[in-house]
C-alpha cells in the first residue's frame, strides 16, 4: 500500500511540476545561454492573402472585412478571401452586398467542417503569404506588419499572433484571460529559442507554398505550424501582433465542450504529423512538443495519480496528509465558485475561487479529449457558440 501510493503520487508530482515549473525553467536558462538569432525586416512586406473560414458570421464579417483593409500594409499588396463552411446566406449576402473585387467569396452548402473549408479557399490565396484569423477577430493595425517582418528571414516558415480579450463581461472572464497570458509566455520564451510549439487560430501567418492542405480533424493552427516545422523552417511567435477577441468560453459547459474538442482534434493533427517528435532531426522543438502539447494533455491523469497516492500515503503514512490538505483546499477553493454553501469561501478567495474553477473544468475538458483521442473519436465540425448561455 505504501509503496503503490509512494509511486503514484510521485508519477503525479513529477507530472505537474514538469509542466509547471521544469519546463519554464529550461527555457529560461536556455535562453541565457543559447538564444536564438534570426533576422526580422520591417521593410519587408511580401504579398499576403487573408484566408478567413467561418460559420454563421453575419453579425461580424462586415466588421472584419473593415479591419482587415484598415491594417497598416500597402493596398495593393494584400486581399482577402472568405470561405464558408456550408450553407450561411446571411454572411453570403453581406459580403456580396459590398461588391468589394479585393474580397473573394467561397461557399459550399455542405457543412464539412473548418478545414474542408480551409481547403476549398486554398486555390484562390495565390499571394506570397497566407494570413489565417477568424471572422470575429479584430487586428491592430500594425499586427500583420509584425508578422511578416519575421518572413524576411528564410530560414522561417511561418508566425503566431497573440489574441487578446477586449472588454467583455461573460464568465470566467478573467480566469481565461491569466491561462491565455500564461500560455503566450512559454510560446515567447519558446520563440527566443527559434521554436513555438504552439500556435493560435485567430491570427497567424505562413509562406504559402507550405500550406497545400489542412487534415481533416485537426486544430488548422497547431497542424499548419507542424507542417511549416516539418517542411524544415521555424515557426515563431509574435507578441506584438495582436488580435482582439470576446472571451473564448461563454460559460462552463462550453468550456469543458470546446476544451475537449481541441485536446481531440491537436492531438489527432500531432499524431498524422508525428514525424516531428524526432529529436534526432528536430532537435529542441520535438522536446518541446513532447512537453507542452503532450505531457500537457495528461495533466488531469497527473492530478487524478496525485491525489490518488496522497490519500493512500495519508492512511499509511499519516505525516503526510498536508500533501492531501492542500488539494483538498485547492478543490474546495474550485467548488467554492458554484456551490451556494461555500460562497463564504468564494468572497473571501476573490479571483482565485474563479481560477481554480476554470483549471478543473478545463482539465476535466482536457480529460475528456484525451479520451476521444484515445478511443478514435474524430471531431470534422461543430457548431461555433458566440453568444452568452445560462449554466
Amino acid at each position: 500500500m505504501l509503496m503503490f501510493s509512494t509511486v503514484t503520487a510521485l508519477i503525479g508530482v513529477l507530472g505537474v511540476l514538469a509542466l509547471v515549473l521544469l519546463y519554464p525553467l529550461f527555457l529560461v536558462i536556455a535562453v541565457r545561454i543559447a538564444p536564438a538569432r534570426l533576422r526580422k525586416d520591417e521593410a519587408y512586406l511580401p504579398t499576403v492573402t487573408v484566408l478567413t473560414a467561418t460559420r454563421n458570421a453575419a453579425d461580424f464579417i462586415d466588421g472584419k472585412i473593415d479591419n482587415t483593409f484598415a491594417l497598416d500594409y500597402p493596398a495593393d499588396r494584400i486581399n482577402m478571401v472568405i470561405t464558408l463552411d456550408g450553407n450561411d446566406p446571411l454572411t453570403e449576402k453581406r459580403v456580396l452586398e459590398r461588391g468589394d473585387s479585393r474580397v473573394r467569396l467561397v461557399t459550399y452548402d455542405s457543412h464539412l467542417g473548418k478545414a474542408s473549408a480551409i481547403n476549398r479557399a486554398l486555390p484562390q490565396c495565390t499571394h506570397d503569404v497566407l494570413l489565417m484569423t477568424d471572422a470575429d477577430a479584430l487586428l491592430d493595425s500594425q499586427a500583420l506588419r509584425r508578422l511578416v517582418r519575421h518572413l524576411a528571414d528564410e530560414r522561417v516558415g511561418g508566425v503566431g499572433g497573440r489574441r487578446l480579450i477586449r472588454r467583455d463581461q461573460a464568465q470566467m472572464k478573467e480566469a481565461q484571460q491569466s491561462y491565455i497570458s500564461a500560455d503566450s509566455g512559454i510560446k515567447a520564451w519558446e520563440s527566443r529559442l527559434g521554436y513555438t510549439t504552439a500556435n493560435d487560430g485567430k491570427l497567424y501567418a505562413v509562406r504559402r507554398e507550405l500550406i497545400d492542405e489542412i487534415a481533416e480533424g485537426v486544430t488548422d493552427d497547431l497542424y499548419a505550424a507542424l507542417k511549416v516545422v516539418s517542411s524544415g523552417k521555424r515557426f515563431l511567435f509574435e507578441p506584438g501582433a495582436i488580435a482582439e477577441i470576446k472571451v473564448p468560453s461563454r460559460h462552463p459547459a462550453h468550456e469543458i465542450t470546446r476544451r475537449r474538442r481541441v485536446v481531440c482534434r491537436s492531438l489527432t493533427g500531432i499524431w498524422k504529423k508525428r514525424e516531428v517528435l524526432n529529436p534526432a532531426r528536430y532537435g529542441i522543438f520535438s522536446v518541446g512538443l513532447l512537453v507542452n502539447k503532450i505531457l500537457r494533455r495528461l495533466l488531469p491523469v497527473f492530478l487524478i495519480l496525485l491525489l490518488v497516492g496522497s490519500l493512500g500515503l495519508a492512511v499509511a503514512a499519516p505525516w503526510t496528509w498536508p500533501l492531501l490538505a492542500v488539494q483538498a483546499l485547492f478543490y474546495l477553493l474550485a467548488a467554492s465558485y458554484v456551490v451556494p454553501m461555500l460562497s463564504a469561501l468564494r468572497d473571501r478567495a476573490g479571483k482565485l475561487s474563479q481560477t481554480a474553477f476554470y483549471f478543473c473544468i478545463g482539465n476535466y475538458g482536457t480529460l475528456l479529449g484525451l479520451y476521444d483521442f484515445l478511443s478514435g473519436k474524430r471531431v470534422l465540425r461543430w457548431e461555433p457558440v458566440k453568444q452568452d448561455q445560462p449554466t
